[in-house]
């Protein structure tokens, strides 16, 4: 069925690396995973990437893992803060749906066009306490403070103290202040989720975007969420190192925008050239493989939806509904094989 120019599907995800679903379905999966799901010991992780709106819906109760970073914070001179940064352990999921939606980055800016603060990633759903990761704070420009967010924006590079946005409590940390030290009127650092930004270093040198947090969720340690750093309003000049965990460096010229997915902030740039974007944010969830449940891409209300590209264990086995035959994943291949 099309909707939209996209093809629609909703294969069920059943324990043991199971799937079921139609035989298009089955053939539709043979592609790059845009939200890879994948396992780590005895436990499955979503990535949920792309931007917009999610549905996950377990077939029982259970408990998850999860992390949730809003988008980055777009930069002016001043560099972007990082999205809000939320992560715990144990939470119970019953069988209902839960939307869940990934934030976009905010843009970079340069006068008179003022950056933007980042989108607020979340989960929501029945009986649940929603779960919300403010966007990261706009870079200040010229003469102008930072923007609160999540973490909060640095602030532009001025000829008067300018003060960075303010963080979200819990979520991230404030933007650095600027002190009118004279040109070529260097700007402040984006705060981060793990620590503030920094002030600027001298009229010459941008502060630096404060540092992001590591999360092991997926299995590996990666640093996310970090502030980016200050630029330089007049050109000349060394920009703020941005923030661990995927910041955009502060510069003399353009800005460098946050990584994609980690929520962090754009690197703040000079008054003639725009600041970097915000990286988009991203929520994860893991739980145990003996879990059964769905995840597509669309709301509940979009039924069926589109189901989430996905990056299976070799070996896993997709049963078709419309023509009853099995199917075993060959990952190193990336193809189904029909089993006799």
């Amino acid at each position: 069925m099309e909707s939209d120019g996209e093809f629609i599907m909703a294969v069920k995800y059943l324990s043991g690396n199971r799937l079921w679903g139609t035989n298009a379905e089955r053939l539709a999966m043979e592609t790059d995973p845009a939200n890879p799901i994948t396992t780590d010991g005895s436990d499955t992780i979503i990535q949920f990437k792309e931007t917009g709106t999610f549905t996950f819906t377990p077939a029982g109760t259970f408990n998850v893992d999860y992390l949730v970073i809003g988008g980055g914070g777009g930069a002016g001179t001043g560099g972007g803060g990082a999205g809000g940064y939320k992560t715990a352990s144990g939470l119970e999921v019953t069988s209902t749906a839960y939307t869940i939606t990934v934030g976009t980055g905010g843009a970079g800016g340069t006068a008179p066009t003022a950056s933007t603060a980042g989108s607020l990633s979340s989960i929501t759903g029945s009986g649940l306490t929603t779960i919300t990761s403010t966007g990261g704070g706009y870079g200040g420009l010229v003469n102008t403070n930072g923007g609160n967010g999540g973490s909060g924006g640095g602030a532009g590079g001025a000829a008067s103290t300018q003060t960075g946005g303010t963080g979200t409590s819990g979520q991230g940390y404030a933007g650095g202040d600027t002190a009118g030290t004279g040109s070529p009127y260097a700007a402040a650092g984006g705060g981060g989720s793990g620590a503030i930004g920094a002030d600027t270093v001298s009229a010459s040198v941008g502060g630096a975007g404060g540092a992001g947090t590591s999360s092991s969720i997926t299995g590996s340690a990666v640093i996310r969420a970090g502030g980016g750093g200050g630029g330089i309003t007049n050109g000349g000049g060394t920009g703020g190192a941005g923030g661990t965990g995927g910041a955009g460096a502060g510069s003399n010229t353009t800005g460098n925008a946050g990584t994609v997915n980690t929520g962090s902030g754009g690197g703040g740039g000079s008054q003639n050239h725009y600041g970097g974007a915000g990286g988009t944010g991203i929520v994860i969830l893991r739980f145990p493989s003996s879990s059964s449940y769905t995840a597509v891409k669309g709301t509940a209300s979009n039924d069926p939806a589109e189901v989430l590209s996905i990056n299976l264990p070799n070996g896993s086995v997709f049963i078709t509904s419309d023509t009853n035959v099995h199917y075993m994943w060959n990952s190193s291949a990336n193809t189904w094989n029909e089993v006799a």
